[in-house]
């Protein structure tokens, strides 16, 4: 028989146990209290309710906004603010899109009207504007197939001609480039040939064609060593100052224009010299050139799909810049 000492002691024991269980009840209760408030709050018109509203109905205008320019169903403007093209080769500062850019942009934009000519105004798939992307007998268009053959054949005839365009525009202005790096242009145009023997002979080792007027001996690309290295320092230690005379600089430029182990040798000679010429010769090969690290690549009347997170950015970006205004204004 247990001792009144046990007998009180259960019984503390027992009453302990009964406010510990109350405690957790009591939690729980406020801790379901605070989930249904929560869920009333979101979902029945309070003020959470009602931000969250004005959240989707702002995102929802600003994707209306983005797809009213037809400019946005094109992959490579829309990229543009973070691709290769954006940053500038020698300062390595922000650019805006050059001519080529801009034109190159262009056979992009008309591959992205015949497809919506033809599947109506949705955003392009990535297909080809001709493939059935329906999966049904209508040829996936929505415009009879006599109609849409002729929809194909103008806007194939339209990017060919801008297509050549693009290519035309390329070669100008390479050729302008090239001319400026005339390394003869302070002898009169007479060909000093000592020099051009010596920039052979630095980079000789058989599988090309001379740059420099077409001349029989053989280069190779690759091959830039230390004989080519010799000169480029040559032609920034003993140059006369003022781009008096920089025969040296532009006959490797010229010589070497192909070559892309040649291409920082190219970057540190304008940069010494501050030589415009080399430098906007440098820029080019480096945006469109040999020296590309990276090329459009835009296959006729097929335009590239933009994803909804680069073609409208996050929403949640979107979020929090609006709740950033709507406590600057004291709503939030």
């Amino acid at each position: 028989m247990a001792t009144p000492q046990e007998i009180e002691e259960m019984n503390r024991l027992a009453t302990l146990s009964r406010d510990r269980t109350k405690e957790m009840q009591k939690e729980k209760a406020r801790q379901e209290a605070a989930r249904l408030k929560d869920f009333h709050e979101t979902m029945f018109g309070t003020k959470k309710r009602e931000k969250w509203q004005q959240l989707q109905n702002a995102w929802q205008e600003h994707c209306r906004a983005i797809d009213a320019n037809p400019a946005n169903f094109n992959y490579w403007r829309v990229t543009f603010p973070v691709s290769v093209w954006a940053t500038d080769p020698v300062t390595g500062a922000d650019r805006s899109p050059g001519l080529i850019d801009l034109a190159e942009f262009a056979l992009e934009d008309i591959s992205i009207s015949c497809y919506q000519q033809l599947h109506g105004n949705v955003v392009p798939s990535g297909f080809a504007a001709w493939v059935n992307t329906s999966g049904g007998d209508d040829g996936g268009f929505i415009v009879p197939f006599e109609e849409a053959k002729l929809i194909l054949e103008r806007y194939g005839q339209t990017w060919d001609v801008q297509a050549a365009k693009v290519r035309k525009l390329k070669a100008d202005t390479e050729t302008k480039l090239i001319r400026a790096l005339n390394p003869w242009q302070w002898s009169g145009g007479k060909v000093d040939w000592d020099l051009v023997d010596r920039i052979e002979k630095a980079t000789t080792r058989g599988g090309g064609k001379s740059q420099l007027y077409g001349t029989n001996r053989p280069i190779e690309k690759g091959v830039v060593g230390e004989g080519v290295d010799e000169l480029v320092a040559r032609a920034i230690r003993y140059d006369s100052g003022a781009g008096s005379d920089r025969s040296l600089a532009y006959a490797l430029a010229l010589q070497l224009k192909d070559d892309p182990a040649f291409k920082p040798r190219l970057l540190m000679m304008g940069m010494e010299l501050e030589d415009q010429a080399l430098l906007d010769f440098f820029r080019y090969e480096a945006l469109y050139g040999t020296f590309a690290t990276d090329r459009r690549e835009i296959v006729r009347l097929t335009p590239r799909h933009v994803p909804e997170f680069l073609r409208y950015g996050t929403q949640a970006r979107l979020e929090e810049t609006l709740n950033m205004q709507l406590k600057e204004q004291g709503v939030a």
